[in-house]
């Protein structure tokens, strides 16, 4: 299904980001909250799983719909606030993309894209046309701020990390 090596970079992963955020129809302009206000964008690379456990963690309703979703081992994270929220450590959308694509279109990395009252996904190899009527659809019990995403890599006792609770010895 997934080959599990990271193909998409730093570099190419946060342009797709901006590159989706400035679009017309996926952008930044589908979420009501964040206009005439200051904006944090946050980048990170997870794994699936860790991805999936915070989100199960912090949210309620659109969890079921999140952990349906494939995912590669490797995702790549963009979360996005207000300055006010992410003072609380609490975002109003994400964009999840797969870390182990190589394809040029940015439609094609897209896993998922969450935003207040949007919630739109792609499973592999899926017709886009799909992830399009997902997206026009509106979701009246997603939630509007919730936890952003905080335990990727923890310090243990001994100075190592570790990338979760199935990892601790």
């Amino acid at each position: 299904m997934w080959d599990r090596r990271i193909f998409l970079d730093a570099c190419l992963a946060e342009s797709t980001f901006y590159e989706i955020l400035k679009d017309k129809f996926l952008g930044l302009s589908n979420i009501y909250l964040v206009k005439k206000k200051n904006i944090v964008i946050r980048i990170f690379l997870t794994t699936s799983k860790n991805y999936k456990y915070s989100r199960f963690k912090s949210l309620e309703n659109s969890y079921k719909i999140i952990d349906f979703i494939p995912m590669p081992k490797f995702v790549w994270v963009c979360e996005i606030s207000t300055l006010e929220l992410y003072k609380q450590r609490k975002i109003i959308g994400e964009i999840v993309l797969d870390a182990t694509a190589f394809k040029d279109d940015k439609l094609d990395k897209i896993i998922l894209l969450r935003y207040p009252n949007k919630l739109a996904y792609r499973i592999f190899n899926e017709p886009i046309e799909k992830f399009w009527n997902r997206f026009t659809y509106k979701y009246n019990k997603i939630e509007n701020e919730y936890d952003m995403f905080s335990k990727n890599l923890e310090e243990v006792q001994d100075g190592n990390f570790y990338s979760g609770k199935n990892d601790r010895k």
